[in-house]
């Protein structure tokens, strides 16, 4: 089983999310009367509502009603598609965050690794990670989204 990746959010209407998410990701829903689970080739996508535990994220984006949207990769793609697929993922995310005004969130990797990150009243920043060919980006593949947010050293969760 591959690391998931979770962006954390403020809570929103979770058929715009759903209908946001299936377009730019290329997912259909598992159960046509919900919103999510959502599932493709590519992802394999959630949410779920989090309790007090989750509190460090929900103050971090400054929000009081946190959502969570876990989102993990496919099993057998190719390289090609797998890199797609990460490209697709990480400029949903900074799409979905520089278009929406005075929206936070992050998206991170495993239990920690923070990737992409707005905070309030803040820029949309990118980890260095996703800059470096030796790490997430593997022969300059992720160049059309450093275009559209700033790189900057974020601080990890834990």
């Amino acid at each position: 089983m591959s690391t998931p990746y979770t962006y954390y959010r403020p809570a929103a209407d979770e058929q715009e999310l759903s209908a946001y998410f299936a377009e730019r990701l290329g997912l259909v829903r598992s159960v046509e009367e919900q919103p999510f689970p959502l599932q493709g080739d590519r992802w394999w996508v959630d949410t779920f509502t989090p309790d007090e535990d989750w509190s460090g994220e929900a103050a971090r984006i400054g929000t009081d009603e946190l959502l969570i949207i876990t989102f993990e990769i496919g099993k057998n793609l190719v390289e090609d598609e797998y890199h797609r697929a990460h490209l697709d993922l990480f400029g949903a995310v900074v799409d979905q965050l520089n278009s929406t005004p005075k929206l936070t969130g992050m998206l991170v990797h495993g239990d920690e690794k923070v990737l992409i990150e707005r905070s309030t009243g803040g820029l949309t920043m990118l980890a260095p990670s996703l800059a470096d060919p030796g790490d997430y980006n593997f022969g300059d593949h992720l160049a059309p989204v450093l275009s559209r947010a700033a790189v900057a050293p974020l601080d990890d969760l834990g």
